[in-house]
């Protein structure tokens, strides 16, 4: 029995993506705002009646997804630790 596999070793440092980028371009900060709005508007639907859950940790994208949420009549139910919550209260 012969082994026709073919074995090569080569450097993966081609296959790995530099993500080392310089931030300051608000280039960078576009994708936000679309991702958001395809969310509530094409895929959840979200208008007025809904509830839409947004977690503390919403972020980039949660965070205006709320707001567009609530801009198309939901209600927007913010969620927070149970620990933080008795400590701002």
């Amino acid at each position: 029995m012969t082994d026709s596999t073919r074995r090569e070793a080569q450097s993966a440092e081609p296959l790995v993506a530099d993500h080392r980028t310089d931030m300051s371009s608000p280039v960078h900060h576009l994708g936000h705002g679309p991702t958001a709005y395809h969310g509530m508007s094409e895929i959840t639907k979200a208008g007025v009646g809904d509830v839409v859950p947004v977690s503390g940790a919403a972020g980039g994208v949660g965070s205006p997804a709320g707001r567009i949420a609530e801009c198309r009549g939901a209600r927007r139910c913010s969620a927070v630790r149970a620990a933080r919550r008795r400590s701002t209260t």
